[in-house]
């Protein structure tokens, strides 16, 4: 189970729920989004997947990991992955910042960068890059603050 989003059952604190991606088998590539109900009494864990297409695992603002957040979905017609919530300020609302992704054109073999406004209704493109190669399947960054790096 990749990054989720927590949600509590409303019963008093036996029962969640989480979201995320889960590969049944790693050498056919495919992860999909489930729901997952959790009730700590009984040890009962119900899976129910929420999706059946190909999807990379959800990336959301860390400072939201295990706590109510609001999901993004973005377009169908291009493989996204590597998925990564940028916010401006670690200190500022979930939605202050940038979602940065690979995207692979499957019909032209392109891949781009995409670099969106997180607080914009549809996700709003700010820019593209075009790579001079394709990005394979699998690939997946890191992004890291100006501080961090001059740390290295």
């Amino acid at each position: 189970m990749g990054r989720g989003r927590w949600r509590h059952g409303g019963d008093g604190g036996s029962k969640y729920f989480v979201g995320g991606a889960h590969a049944k088998r790693m050498d056919l590539i495919h992860t999909s989004v489930e729901k997952v109900r959790i009730d700590l009494k009984t040890g009962f864990v119900l899976r129910h997947p929420v999706a059946s297409r190909n999807l990379d695992f959800a990336v959301i603002n860390p400072k939201y990991v295990g706590k109510k957040n609001r999901p993004r979905v973005l377009r169908w017609g291009a493989f996204n992955f590597s998925v990564a919530k940028e916010p401006n300020n670690p200190k500022t609302e979930e939605d202050d910042g940038y979602v940065v992704t690979y995207v692979l054109n499957e019909n032209t073999g392109e891949s781009r960068v995409l670099v969106m406004d997180a607080k914009s209704p549809n996700l709003d493109t700010v820019t593209v890059v075009k790579l001079p190669r394709r990005v394979p399947y699998g690939f997946h960054g890191l992004f890291v603050t100006e501080t961090d790096l001059k740390k290295l």
